[in-house]
């Protein structure tokens, strides 16, 4: 019950943390990390431009008018001064609009935030529908590996436990009798008389990569058009040498 509160919880201030901007917001990081990489780490919009935090839009207006016609297409066709008529359009689109140079300006004071969400990672890389699949498949698989492991340590933790319980009813002859079993060499079988097959922690299968649905349908599709030899896919066990 706790962990599932605690999943909760957790799902819940990463919605809170990735929901909490705008679309605006979104549009702001991607102009400034382009402004960083092409004038450096501390450039900014009103630096770009050649004005101040508190110039008017008619100023700013003007500064962009002047700069944009030194790189404008029709002047200079490079492709350094294609990138710097779009970032000076940019820049110019938001320190306009009263919203967006209020919401720029509040992260020039405070400072932009490194992870900016899910949804902006998406729209800044933006992965094709492969990428996609195969990162569901992959992810999907190793939480199935992991929790086949966790339960099998469970389960061997369990049973351990309920050893050391039944032991304690037993008198001394029979728990020692008792631990022999437990502590036997590997590979030699177990008295039932004594440790209950249940109780036999040799008997369990420790899961592998192989348990692994994905994996189990890719060795089930080479065994049927005859490319995979599942002896040969699956590692065999160790056996004891004499």
């Amino acid at each position: 019950m706790r962990s599932t509160w605690l999943s909760l919880l957790v799902l819940g201030l990463f919605a809170c943390f990735t929901f909490a901007f705008e679309k605006i917001d979104f549009e702001i990081f991607e102009l400034q990390d382009e402004l960083r990489k092409q004038e450096g780490p501390e450039s900014n919009l009103y630096k770009l431009l050649g004005v101040s935090t508190g110039d008017s839009v008619k100023k700013i207006t003007r500064a962009y008018r002047k700069l944009s016609l030194e790189v404008h297409p029709d002047k200079d066709s490079s492709d350094k001064a294609t990138k710097k008529f779009a970032l000076l359009s940019n820049a110019h689109k938001v320190l306009k609009e009263k919203y967006a140079r209020e919401r720029y300006d509040f992260f020039l004071k405070n400072g932009f935030p490194v992870w900016r969400g899910t949804d902006y990672m998406y729209h800044r890389h933006r992965p094709g529908v492969l990428f996609a699949i195969l990162f569901v498949l992959i992810v999907g698989s190793g939480t199935q590996y992991l929790v086949q492991q966790i339960s099998y340590v469970r389960t061997k933790d369990r049973i351990a436990y309920v050893i050391e319980e039944y032991s304690k009813t037993l008198n001394s002859r029979d728990a020692r009798k008792l631990q022999q079993q437990v502590t036997r060499e590997p590979g030699t079988p177990a008295d039932p008389e004594i440790l209950p097959a249940e109780l036999d922690v040799s008997l369990l299968r420790k899961p592998t990569v192989w348990d692994v649905t994905l994996l189990k349908c890719f060795v089930d599709i080479g065994n049927k058009f005859g490319l995979i030899n599942k002896e040969n896919a699956e590692p065999k066990a160790e056996t004891k040498k004499e």
